[in-house]
């Protein structure tokens, strides 16, 4: 014999779910408030990365002797992405800008602001998209 349910207190149940969701409901940011809060963060994230976008394009004008041209690429996944032209593309040269890792990654923020290398070959320069050259000085 099926079992036969108690109504009434499963509507009571309902109406204290319902309630509660209302309550919840009303504590909700705007949408304008919400663009304020994301705004707000934004602000110091991009500041942090064009700090270290500085640091990077510093770092790789000490080796121009080795390179043809370096570009900061936006992805979707980090805006901190280089791709990188040696002039002689060797195991050496590859090295010797692998050692900005030696630094960068015991500082706490390379965990959450994470740089790429990536090098491509001459051939392939008119090939890549970027956001900006890095200007050697």
């Amino acid at each position: 014999m099926p079992q036969a349910f108690d109504l009434s207190t499963k509507a009571e149940q309902l109406q204290a779910t319902v309630q509660l969701l209302q309550s919840h409901l009303e504590n909700v940011p705007t949408e304008k408030e919400l663009q304020i809060i994301f705004k707000s963060s934004d602000t110091p994230d991009n500041q942090v990365k064009s700090i270290l976008n500085r640091f990077v394009q510093s770092f790789l004008q000490k080796y121009t002797p080795i390179l043809q041209t370096a570009y900061r690429n936006t992805t979707s996944l980090n805006n901190l992405h280089y791709t990188i032209l040696l002039k002689e593309d060797t195991m050496e040269h590859r090295n010797t800008i692998f050692s900005f890792f030696e630094q960068y990654d015991l500082v706490e923020l390379a965990t959450q602001y994470p740089v790429y290398f990536q090098f491509v070959p001459v051939g392939l320069a008119e090939k890549i998209v970027y956001t900006e050259a890095v200007k050697f000085t």
